[in-house]
């Protein structure tokens, strides 16, 4: 049905072309052409309006299954004390909640916002969600944010791991999906052992996403 769409689309767009190729149209069949121009068109939309959803849907899915099968890369020193050091060196601030936040102008169309929390997790899901709700209340500004959430777990297991990728692949996924959308901020969900400071997160650095945009940031200042 999206092809049907964009052939609705393409003949509405060569009506227009019609009356360069006839003599002598008179005004009749002018309207006429118009007439048909604006039925095609309307057409369309509705064609295109009525697939979209499913059409993102199946591109989520697709976007979010390729990148399940994509390696976990490795932070060696994500300790606390030593990430909160390079915060401070590099002119963050620290929130009321205690997250730390840094505005950072970009290619993006508008500036968006670093923000990093160092939290303890026992269950990976409810901290992220937790912290998530508290960026929420912290940021209070049009631009878009980026939380790097440092999950530190002591005993990290494989399904510490799969929890971390599905996460990580559901929210990129998904922005890469909706792309630049007014209000939509990401989480980059970073899981580090709480005894030896080693970390791993999906890394994906290409392009313009806020995700891509936290994967060069780790990568700069702490692979």
């Amino acid at each position: 049905m999206l092809f049907a769409g964009t052939a609705l689309f393409a003949l509405g767009m060569l009506c227009l072309l019609v009356p360069a190729f006839l003599d002598g149209i008179n005004g009749q069949k002018v309207w006429l052409v118009i007439a048909l121009f604006v039925a095609l068109m309307a057409a369309a939309l509705v064609v295109w309006f009525r697939v979209l959803p499913d059409a993102m849907v199946l591109e989520y899915e697709a976007k979010r299954q390729k990148l399940g099968k994509a390696p976990l890369s490795t932070l060696p020193n994500a300790q606390k004390a030593h990430i909160q050091q390079l915060l401070v060196r590099l002119g963050f601030e620290e929130t009321p909640s205690g997250l730390y936040r840094k505005r950072h102008p970009s290619g993006l169309k508008d500036a968006f916002w670093y923000y990093v929390a160092l939290a303890d997790s026992t269950v990976l899901t409810d901290t992220s969600d937790a912290l998530l709700s508290q960026m929420e209340a912290d940021h209070g500004r049009p631009e878009r944010a980026c939380l790097i959430a440092f999950l530190y777990k002591t005993g990290i297991t494989g399904e510490d791991r799969q929890t971390l990728r599905t996460m990580a692949c559901s929210l990129l996924s998904l922005e890469r999906t909706l792309g630049g959308l007014a209000g939509f901020n990401i989480f980059l969900p970073v899981l580090a052992d709480a005894m030896t400071g080693q970390g791993c997160y999906l890394d994906q650095p290409k392009g313009i996403t806020l995700y891509a945009y936290g994967c060069r940031f780790l990568k700069k200042y702490l692979q």
